[in-house]
């Protein structure tokens, strides 16, 4: 019988701009042996926090990417909320007892002592807005195990990955961010890291 699959709350911004670092992310953590969650998961309904909440709480952990602080291009011009949102249901949690771990990413380590300055102290995790930095902050999260992929191999599930994601943002009305696409995302990645691992130990 396999190990248990951590379940992994995802906390990003869903916009086309972060769409190679989200598939990066996704690949990175199926191929790491986590189970990628998130709000996508949770119908829009009057009760939609809760379900939120209750979908956080039920993870091993949480990952949440806080670098969106810009103004929003539409009238009226207004930074977004959810994330720092849901990163601070997270730490409620840590901090009331549930000792769940949290991580805060960022595009710039240090932008977050302007931003959030309450979180000085805490480690940032910058993937400076890049896969390959995404990929990077992922292997440092995650301790090491002898059946962990390399590098290589997880910039390989990547690549195919994000060739898969075309097709599937396509197939869902050329929108990335859908439940749907959610869904079939984090199937084909667990499809690409079986294969990938079936390859690489195959040599």
């Amino acid at each position: 019988m396999g190990r248990r699959r951590r379940q992994v709350f995802i906390n990003v911004p869903f916009d086309e701009k972060y769409e190679r670092l989200y598939v990066a992310l996704i690949a990175g953590l199926v191929g790491l042996g986590a189970n990628p969650r998130c709000s996508l998961e949770v119908p829009t309904t009057r009760d939609r926090l809760r379900r939120v909440f209750n979908l956080l709480r039920s993870c091993d952990l949480s990952i949440h990417d806080l670098c969106r602080v810009q103004l929003s291009r539409d009238k009226p011009r207004c930074p977004r909320f959810n994330m720092p949102f849901e990163a601070g249901l997270a730490v409620a949690l840590f901090l009331s007892g549930s000792r769940k771990p949290w991580y805060i990413l960022e595009e710039d380590r240090y932008r977050l002592l302007k931003s959030l300055s309450d979180l000085k102290g805490y480690e940032v995790n910058a993937h400076e807005g890049t896969p390959k930095g995404m990929l990077g902050v992922l292997l440092d999260i995650f301790p090491w195990d002898p059946h962990q992929p390399d590098p290589d191999a997880l910039h390989r599930m990547y690549q195919d990955l994000r060739k898969a994601s075309s097709q599937i943002k396509k197939e869902n009305g050329n929108d990335l961010f859908r439940p749907r696409s959610f869904r079939v995302l984090r199937y084909a990645a667990e499809d690409i890291a079986k294969r990938v691992r079936h390859e690489t130990s195959s040599y």
